[in-house]
């Protein structure tokens, strides 16, 4: 029943994690309301209710990372969603890890995590077989339920690769997560899941 339930909630987050900022936002009370269904074809959110656009996603486009802002709308939001306010951090000098994508993050981590440059072994080094974290072994049901929705998940210092519905240890961050859980949705490189997930 546990299990059932993370996959739940696992699932409900790839369909966060998947639509647009505003998107997300506009939908968060309805699928509160509504367990997590399936998603209307038309989404709105009342004037007066809790914030449309969430704070806490950062992202890099054209090499300038940007970070969301909390903001209402005055009204609903149409159909085809409101435009959430993003705010400029700075312009990357080598330019984004990943272009577009946008995460989970803390606006102090997002400059770092989010502009390319060198990994390095004071950031990350391989995992070498049978490597276990510090804090013990992941619970294997919970990685497992995590790899229905995600390609890397980060926790205990660990950068995980899901392959086949299976988390294997890549990557040991020397410097730990830079969340307690992190996670990417996108396929993408080893390498470009370790600059985004290790704190460098």
């Amino acid at each position: 029943m546990a299990r059932a339930s993370r996959l739940r909630g696992l699932t409900g987050l790839l369909l966060l994690v998947t639509l647009s900022a505003c998107e997300r936002g506009c939908l968060a009370t309805w699928l509160r309301g509504h367990g997590l269904g399936e998603v209307p074809t038309a989404p709105t959110i009342p004037k007066g209710s809790e914030a449309a656009c969430p704070e806490g996603l950062a992202r890099c486009r054209d090499g300038v990372v940007e970070v969301s802002r909390a903001y209402t709308p005055p009204g609903a939001c149409s159909p085809e969603g409101c435009r959430c306010p993003w705010d400029r951090l700075i312009t990357c000098k080598r330019g984004c890890v990943v272009d577009g994508m946008e995460m989970e993050m803390p606006r102090e981590n997002a400059e770092k995590q989010l502009c390319a440059g060198d990994i390095g072994p004071a950031v990350a080094r391989p995992a070498p077989p049978g490597f276990v974290p510090d804090g013990g072994p992941a619970d294997p049901e919970v990685l497992e339920a995590y790899c229905e929705v995600e390609r890397f998940h980060c926790a205990q210092g660990t950068l995980y690769r899901c392959d086949s519905g299976q988390a294997k240890p890549v990557v040991q961050c020397q410097g730990g997560c830079v969340q307690g859980e992190a996670l990417v949705v996108e396929d993408i490189s080893v390498e470009a899941a370790t600059a985004l997930l290790c704190v460098r």
